[in-house]
């Protein structure tokens, strides 16, 4: 603590009402008190409600979640004058508990496994929490707090974790490039070494200057590697950032970079220079210098040969596999974005609602359709309703429901609670019967309206209009359905054609955190300042947030995008590493052979012939390389299929298209060096 005290168990009453008191946060303290250091004793008001500052947190203490500090912290319980639990202490909560000294993680976890049944019969028996299939979870997961909680890494894990092995592919892509090159580069002196060993030097000289070369070339590009990595970890986790928290400004994950990663650095740097210093330096160190100075470049094509064309090969095939990766991921957001949801998004804003006070609405009904009338008169708003999740909300509440038929067995289907007009306003048909209106209230009957496919399902061949479906929940009744609409994916754009169920809101009376759906005829965002303000002015919400349909989506593919982006960059170096490779292949194989091909013009051989001959050589490293390429592709995205959602397992075309373009770059990267040789004077050839 910086200032003042913690909250402590004597704060905490659930039952009577827990003390009014609040702990803030340093960057709450700073931004909202100036730092005032007098802070402790005053008040801070939380819902109408007014808490005494009994403490300070420190500035890099963020609680459980790693991803954001809080403005306040309170005690679980908080109640106002008339005894009402405030609206910020009723969600669920984390539970955080630290073990006893002595007892490990996996005791604690089979302790706990074998007492949660137990503890989840009391919960519902207490009413705690909702019974059956509204348990937020049907077991129980007890994890390690000493990283945090962090949502990100939830969301993100198992994709960063196909990306970690992409960037290794393109890692060893890049060293196996810079070894080849080198390499070839050593054994181009391989008679200025052989030189030195004739005249007295000994292995551990070559080593030693082959190794001071390679060493600051590894160097420097380790070090260029980190500055980038750097800024790139910044530029990326800012971009997931503000795609799922855009309204949030601070973020306080540490991005600086490691003891690991520059270890991990600083290895691949040395390997690196080993293998491209020492493996040449005993491979010329082990051969006999007078034959080495004799044979000149023969032996050295010789040397080289196997060597290189083997690392080329592998170069290519790892290359195939990264550019495969790349479209699949492009293709997956591009589809998605692209894909027929169901329903409108154009010119639609969302916008959150948040209760200002504790106390409950005096007429639900006539308050939300007063706001809806309000809302629908401002200036370029074409349509107004409500939802609880709302459209792309990244979450489908699953409900288990049945016929009175016996022959159809229950069906698990999303369900969604909504205000009148919510089909019309995203262009969702009503193929049947009526939509809801605000006379559906908890006095009249309750009904619902079912998705076409629903309806096929537990009345196939019959009108489904006024059939009853039954909810498996038992605190649920049995309710008519009084309309169809056609379906349409609007919880997760990756579901296809998801089964749903759509309850009035006016029949809900526990909905109040509703989510506002607002259909503009032009820019949605101009509507939101006059929004904010009629939704004020009505006295019981505030927006805790305003985005556009288009915006949520987008933040709601966030890792996808981002998956796109770094693959489509490693991709990209992919192929340039592999064009690398090739052109610098090629225009060493073509300096070595320089002689033959200056014999070959000399007897009446034509430019296009010698063009062809380079390369027809270079396609027999490129062709084994795509068909080594192809097989690993296919199984990579099998692999990576079971990692990331909506990618599909096999994708023929992205894989020939990926042949296609790696096929295109290296015969371009090719024939730049074979157009070179093709133009050598044969006397000057034949002279060297």
């Amino acid at each position: 603590m910086l200032l003042g005290r913690r909250i402590i168990s004597d704060d905490v009453d659930t039952e009577k009402g827990s003390a009014r008191v609040a702990v803030l946060s340093y960057r709450c303290w700073q931004e909202r008190y100036q730092g005032d250091p007098g802070i402790l004793g005053k008040i801070f008001t939380l819902d109408d409600l007014p808490l005494e500052i009994v403490g300070v947190t420190g500035r890099d203490f963020t609680g459980l979640s790693i991803e954001g500090a809080m403005e306040a912290t309170v005690p679980l319980g908080l109640k106002d004058n008339s005894n009402t639990p405030l609206p910020a202490t009723i969600p669920s909560v984390f539970v955080a508990a630290r073990l006893k000294q002595g007892t490990s993680l996996g005791q604690a976890r089979s302790q706990l496994l074998v007492a949660w049944p137990a503890i989840q019969a009391a919960l519902i028996e207490s009413k705690a929490e909702p019974p059956d299939s509204q348990l937020p979870a049907r077991r129980i997961q007890i994890e390690s707090a000493s990283t945090g909680d962090s949502f990100l890494r939830d969301r993100l894990s198992r994709p960063l974790t196909i990306m970690m092995a992409l960037a290794a592919a393109l890692l060893l892509i890049a060293c196996v490039n810079l070894a080849n090159l080198l390499l070839a580069w050593t054994f181009s002196r391989r008679q200025e070494l052989a030189v030195r060993v004739a005249l007295g030097a000994r292995l551990i000289h070559l080593l030693r200057a082959l190794l001071s070369e390679s060493m600051l070339l590894s160097g420097i590009g380790a070090a260029a590697g980190v500055v980038l990595s750097y800024w790139s970890t910044n530029f990326f986790l800012n971009l997931i950032w503000f795609g799922y928290y855009p309204n949030i400004a601070n973020r306080t994950i540490d991005t600086i970079l490691g003891g690991r990663v520059a270890a991990f650095s600083v290895l691949v740097m040395l390997l690196t220079a080993v293998t491209v210093g020492a493996v040449p330096a005993r491979m010329i160190g082990g051969t006999d210098p007078r034959s080495a100075i004799q044979h000149g470049s023969r032996t050295i094509r010789d040397g080289i040969g196997l060597l290189t064309k083997a690392l080329v090969v592998s170069q290519i095939a790892l290359s195939l596999v990264l550019v495969t990766m790349a479209l699949l991921f492009s293709n997956t957001i591009h589809g998605i974005r692209s894909a027929d949801l169901g329903y409108c998004r154009d010119g639609v804003m969302i916008l959150q609602l948040f209760p200002t006070t504790s106390k409950p609405i005096p007429n639900r009904s006539i308050y939300y359709q007063e706001l809806a009338i309000r809302l629908a008169s401002q200036p370029g708003v074409r349509s107004v309703s409500y939802s609880n999740f709302g459209p792309v909300s990244g979450y489908e509440r699953k409900e288990t429901v049945s016929s009175s038929s016996l022959a159809t067995p229950p069906i698990r289907v999303a369900l969604e609670v909504i205000g009148p007009d919510f089909f019309r306003l995203f262009s969702i048909k009503l193929k049947a019967g009526r939509d809801f209106n605000w006379s559906d209230s908890e006095q009249t009957k309750w009904v619902v309206i079912v998705s076409d496919g629903l309806a096929h399902r537990l009345f196939p061949g019959e009108n489904p209009i006024g059939r009853i479906v039954n909810f498996a929940r038992k605190d649920r009744k049995s309710l008519e359905i009084v309309g169809v609409v056609s379906t349409a994916s609007l919880w997760l754009p990756q579901t296809i054609a998801p089964l749903a169920v759509y309850e009035p809101l006016m029949q809900e009376p526990g909905y109040d955190n509703l989510r506002l759906d607002i259909g503009t005829d032009g820019d949605p965002r101009a509507v939101v300042a006059a929004a904010r303000k009629t939704i004020t002015d009505g006295g019981h919400h505030a927006v805790l947030r305003a985005q556009a349909l288009d915006q949520r989506l987008d933040g709601l593919l966030t890792s996808e995008r981002v998956l796109a982006m770094i693959g489509s960059f490693v991709g990209g170096m992919a192929l340039l590493l592999a064009a690398i490779g090739l052109y610098g292949l090629m225009s060493f194989t073509v300096t070595l052979r320089i002689p033959e091909i200056g014999t070959r013009m000399a007897l009446a051989g034509s430019r296009a012939t010698i063009r062809f001959m380079l390369v027809k050589d270079a396609m027999w490293l490129v062709l084994p390389g795509i068909s080594i390429g192809i097989p690993a592709a296919f199984m990579t995205t099998r692999i990576a299929a079971t990692f990331i959602p909506g990618l599909p397992p096999i994708d023929s075309s992205a894989i020939f298209a990926a042949s296609t373009v790696l096929f295109a770059v290296s015969l371009c990267a090719v024939l730049l060096p074979a157009e070179q040789a093709s133009r050598i004077d044969p006397m000057t050839a034949l002279r060297s």
